[in-house]
């Protein structure tokens, strides 16, 4: 085992130092054709590294083999989405957190009539044990976008909560996924807690903990169609020896019982390496999609059920991918992935965004979408509206027939490809004749840049964004870490914390 992180530590060696010679350098670390270092499952028996594996600090540069499967994107060119004028009107940038001493990020939300939730990872560094419940993931409520509640889900017992992600369903129940682990934190379940007011919880477990087995970026959709209210998923992957593979476990009663979980990706080897499956129920069927990035083939993968999570079809390809984790700097060592996001809109079609690098100028964001219920897929379209700094981290959401709002971090505005803003997109739905959408020009949400580099856990794997009818029109709420040096603790006065924040747009 020894050998073996020293093994991790030389590519991590290796891949700084390509960060320290410039882009062109950084971006030859995906041609290197390098077996991906197994941190993701092998590691399950030693502490130092699943620490590791938790806080995101360990990076390495992926083969470069293409992605492979039916149908789908693979190949396509990019082309950059049309970008019209539309106004995007910026809402006041809000702390929807507050916490004092603890780093607040992966931040996911959702949005009941008249209320909003969000979820976030708080960890207070040194401090997490079973008897201290200081690092149990984070709930946030408001009726107003302005004013927030906060509270802690139950972690069962064990010292580390993490990886939340939040949804809601047509009776109001609220779901609340993600995992916790104990002590060195070799083996890890997943969790779904739910509530009907976001700040008293009921955990209910989803998994049991197992000696060597790891579950992992655990995500949780819920069915907005009143027909099929307290019906409910979780995907998440599940790291093995040397393996990892994708489960999706349902329920049909509002999050009390949940099934056994069932594998949805089609790979048979001992090998495989899946990671970021993400749910989205159609509104309108019920079918159910996960999207996940396979980073041995390269490729972003779609799978859909038709019978509500009890089986799953075959693997599509809906894009293929440059670049798999990469250290992009600033972020305290912790590396960057594709982190795809998949939403559904009510006539069907399907919608993925996610991060990728295509070129020297850095990570972009990218949307490919589906008009056939994911069997075929369009893009990948550009959605950053700049060719400057890394653009990572994005979040995705739809309203009716394909009004979307998406979200991400952004290092546009920095010469020196550091400092992080926030910032967004909408389209009306508009397509143009070869099917390229018509998005708003970038809008920031922040005022005020972050700099991550201070914290190993950066800002996270991913972000979050909640979208809805707002009059005749639409607004959403993205919601975001952020570590600013102006930010200043209203218990304590001091300056600098890592919180989480929202802005709403409004088109």
């Amino acid at each position: 085992m020894k050998s073996h992180i020293a093994v991790m530590r030389y590519y991590v060696l290796i891949l700084t130092l390509m960060l320290t010679m410039g882009p062109a350098v950084l971006f030859a670390a995906e041609r290197l054709d390098l077996v991906p270092p197994q941190f993701l499952t092998a590691p399950i028996h030693a502490p130092e590294q699943i620490q590791d594996l938790i806080s995101g600090r360990l990076t390495f540069a992926a083969s470069k083999s293409p992605a492979q499967g039916g149908g789908g994107a693979t190949g396509a060119s990019t082309s950059t989405a049309t970008f019209s004028l539309i106004t995007q009107t910026d809402g006041v940038t809000t702390d929807a957190v507050n916490r004092l001493n603890s780093y607040q990020g992966e931040t996911a939300i959702a949005k009941l009539p008249g209320l909003w939730v969000g979820g976030f990872n708080s960890i207070f560094p040194g401090q997490c044990s079973a008897a201290l419940a200081n690092c149990a993931p984070g709930a946030t409520i408001s009726t107003t976008t302005v004013s927030w509640t906060t509270s802690s889900v139950p972690i069962m017992g064990n010292s580390l909560g993490f990886d939340p992600s939040v949804a809601v369903d047509a009776n109001g129940t609220i779901y609340y996924g993600y995992g916790v682990c104990s002590g060195s934190c070799q083996t890890a379940n997943a969790i779904v807690a739910t509530s009907t007011d976001g700040v008293s919880w009921t955990a209910h477990a989803v998994t049991a903990a197992q000696g060597g087995i790891f579950d992992d970026k655990y995500w949780v959709a819920a069915d907005p169609n009143p027909a099929r209210a307290g019906r409910a998923y979780l995907a998440w992957d599940r790291n093995k020896g040397n393996n990892q593979t994708l489960f999706v476990s349902r329920t049909q009663d509002s999050g009390n019982t949940w099934s056994s979980p069932v594998k949805i990706n089609d790979g048979t080897s001992q090998s495989e390496r899946v990671i970021y499956a993400m749910p989205a129920v159609d509104p309108t069927t019920g079918a159910v999609y996960v999207v996940w990035m396979d980073y041995a083939k390269k490729g972003l993968y779609v799978d859909k059920s038709t019978d509500g999570g009890a089986t799953w079809g075959k693997d599509v390809v809906a894009a293929s991918l440059s670049a798999t984790f990469t250290d992009i700097g600033c972020n305290g060592g912790r590396s960057m992935a594709s982190a795809p996001y998949i939403a559904v809109d009510s006539q069907g079609w399907v919608y993925v965004t996610y991060s990728d690098i295509k070129s020297t100028t850095g990570m972009d964001v990218y949307l490919v979408y589906s008009k056939d219920a994911g069997q075929h897929w369009q893009g990948p379209y550009q959605l950053n509206d700049v060719t400057k700094g890394h653009q990572y981290n994005p979040a995705l959401s739809v309203v009716g027939n394909g009004q979307i709002h998406a979200s991400w971090l952004d290092r546009r505005d920095d010469p020196q490809n550091c400092l992080t803003h926030a910032y967004s997109a909408y389209s009306s739905g508009v397509f143009a004749a070869d099917g390229t959408p018509q998005f708003s020009a970038n809008g920031r949400l922040t005022t005020a840049s972050s700099n991550f580099d201070g914290n190993p856990n950066g800002p996270g794997d991913y972000t979050g964004i909640v979208a809805y009818p707002a009059g005749t029109s639409t607004a959403a709420l993205p919601f975001f870490p952020t570590h600013l040096s102006s930010d200043t603790s209203a218990q304590t006065g001091q300056a600098g914390g890592y919180e989480a924040y929202v802005t709403e747009v409004q088109p």
